[in-house]
C-alpha cells in the first residue's frame, strides 16, 4: 500500500495539505512533489479520511517520516521570516545559602528579532544550526529545532562561539500529521517550546536574579574609605547646551505649575511624563542655575569601586540637579529611602534596572546609590546630618531653606574644588562621619 503523509513541496516549499483548498488542488491539481523523491503527488481531500498525499504511482518505494517532514517544515517556515517574537520566558537556577541551597526563579523577558537575512542548514565549522538569523548590528542568531532530542551540552557550548544569542524551539509534542502555517503562528506564541541557550539575554537575566538574590541577604554599608578620592566629574556638553535651549520654556512651565498648587506626589508624576531634557531643564529653573555652568557635585560620576549595575547610572546630569531641587533647598529632613521612592515616580527612566529587592537593612540599590551622593553633598556643605544617626541610617538637612541662601553660597565660594577633576580628597576628612556610627545591633553583619 502506498505510504500517505501530510507535507508536500508546492513551488518549492514545504506546504501542509490542510493549507491547500480542495475546490482547486485536489488529486493532481495540487502541482506538489514527494520532499523526499521528488514525484508526483496527489492531494486527498474527502470526507471519510483524514486529509493526505499520497504518490502517483503506487509501487514507489518511498516513505517519508512524519516528524522529519514537521522538522523541515518548521525550520523552513522559520528560515522565511522576517521577524520573530521571542515571547518572555521563566527559569530557576539554584543559589548556595550556607551549607544547603535555593531554586530561584527570573525571567527573560521578551525580544522581537528584526530579521535582515536568514539561512537554514548553514553549517559553520564544526556545528550547523537549523536556522540562523542575522539581525540589526550584524548580530546572529542561532534557532535549533527540538523534534526528537534537546540540544545537548557539547552543541550548547559551540553555539556560544560565533552568534550572538541561540534557542531551541520545541516541537516534539505535536502530532506527527503536522501542523499548518497558521497553527505554526500560534505555538511560536506559546512561551514553554522556547528556550534560551546562551546570549546576553539570558545572562542578563540570570546575573539580575544572582544580583537580586545576595543583595536581599546583605546588609549594605558605606564602601570602607569612601571619598578618600573623588568621584569623577562628567560634564555632558552637548546634552546640557539642549537643555539651555528649554530654559525659557522650563520657567514659563515652573511658573504655570507653582499656580496649581499640586501636592509633592503630583508634581513627582508631572515630572516623571517629562523626557531626561526637560526635566532637567525644569530642575535648572527651579535653582537658577545655567545648565552650561553646574556645579561639579551635580555631576558626579562615581570612581570608588562602587558598583550599582546601571541603577541611576545613567548621564549623572540627567538625575542629580533633578534630587537637588527637590530635596537640596528647603527645612525638610530625609533619607536616601525617601528619596529613592520619589525617583520611581519623578524620574522612572532613571531608575529602569531598580526591581524593588530590599537589602537586609531596607535599601534598594538605587536608595544606596543615592545615599553615597548624598553623603558627598554632605561633605560639600550643601547638607547637614541629622545628629545622632549612623552614617548608614544618616538623615539629611537641607543646609540652605531659600534658593536664594544656596545661590549666594555658590557664588561667595563655590564648592566645585574638592571634586575638579584631578583633586584629591584628604581621607581624615571623611573621618567624621565615620565618627558618627554606632556599632551594629546584635547579630547583624557586613556582607
Amino acid at each position: 500500500m502506498p505510504s500517505s503523509f501530510s507535507y508536500g513541496k508546492l513551488n518549492d516549499k514545504l506546504v501542509h495539505i490542510r493549507d491547500l483548498k480542495p475546490e482547486t488542488h485536489r488529486g493532481l491539481a495540487c502541482n506538489c512533489v514527494c520532499p523526499e523523491c521528488g514525484r508526483r503527488l496527489q492531494a486527498h481531500m474527502g470526507d471519510m479520511r483524514s486529509w493526505h498525499f499520497q504518490h502517483q504511482a503506487e509501487d514507489l518505494n518511498c516513505n517519508p517520516q512524519p516528524m522529519t517532514l514537521l522538522h523541515a517544515f518548521v525550520r523552513d517556515a522559520l528560515a522565511e521570516r522576517r521577524s520573530l517574537h521571542i515571547p518572555a520566558r521563566s527559569y530557576r537556577i539554584p543559589m548556595s545559602v550556607g551549607a544547603g541551597s535555593e531554586s530561584i526563579e527570573f525571567e527573560v523577558e521578551d525580544k522581537m528579532l528584526n530579521v535582515v537575512a536568514a539561512e537554514a542548514e548553514l553549517r559553520e565549522g564544526s556545528v550547523q544550526p537549523d536556522v540562523i538569523y542575522t539581525v540589526e548590528y550584524q548580530r546572529r542568531y542561532a534557532i535549533e529545532v527540538r523534534y526528537t532530542h534537546a540540544v545537548d551540552e557539547l552543541k550548547r557550548q559551540k553555539l556560544t562561539h560565533g552568534y550572538a544569542g541561540s534557542l531551541e524551539f520545541d516541537v516534539s509534542d505535536l502530532p506527527s500529521s503536522g501542523i499548518t502555517h497558521l497553527e505554526l503562528e500560534k505555538y511560536l506564541a506559546q512561551a514553554h517550546r522556547w528556550e534560551w541557550l546562551h546570549g546576553v539575554e539570558l545572562s542578563y537575566a540570570r546575573n539580575r536574579a544572582e544580583r537580586s538574590f545576595r543583595w536581599k541577604r546583605s546588609i549594605w554599608s558605606v564602601p570602607h574609605g569612601f571619598q578618600s578620592n573623588p568621584p569623577a566629574v562628567t560634564k555632558a556638553t552637548a546634552k546640557l547646551k539642549i537643555v539651555a535651549k528649554r530654559m525659557s520654556w522650563a520657567t514659563s512651565a515652573l511658573r504655570e505649575l507653582k499656580s496649581r498648587n499640586l501636592s509633592h506626589a503630583e508634581k513627582a508624576n508631572w515630572l516623571g511624563a517629562l523626557d531626561k531634557i526637560n526635566r532637567v531643564a525644569i530642575a535648572c529653573a527651579g535653582l537658577r542655575l545655567d545648565p552650561e555652568d553646574l556645579p561639579a557635585y551635580l555631576l558626579q560620576g562615581r570612581s570608588d569601586g562602587v558598583d550599582f549595575h546601571g541603577t541611576l547610572a545613567h548621564h549623572p546630569y540627567s538625575w542629580q540637579v533633578v534630587i537637588f531641587m527637590r530635596f537640596g533647598v528647603g527645612n525638610e529632613s530625609f533619607h536616601a529611602r525617601d528619596v529613592a521612592a520619589w525617583c520611581l515616580q519623578a524620574m522612572p527612566d532613571r531608575c529602569k534596572l531598580e526591581d524593588r529587592t530590599l537589602s537586609a537593612n531596607g535599601f534598594t540599590r538605587t536608595a544606596a546609590y543615592i545615599h553615597l551622593f548624598l553623603l558627598s553633598l554632605e561633605f560639600h556643605r550643601l547638607l547637614r546630618p541629622h545628629p545622632g544617626s549612623s552614617l548608614e541610617e544618616m538623615r539629611f538637612i537641607p543646609m540652605y531653606k531659600k534658593v536664594s541662601d544656596f545661590k549666594r553660597f555658590i557664588d561667595e565660594k563655590p564648592p566645585d574644588q574638592a571634586v575638579a577633576a584631578g583633586s584629591k580628597i584628604d581621607a581624615v576628612m571623611f573621618a567624621r562621619f565615620r565618627q558618627a556610627m554606632h556599632s551594629p545591633p546584635p547579630g547583624d553583619e557586613s556582607p
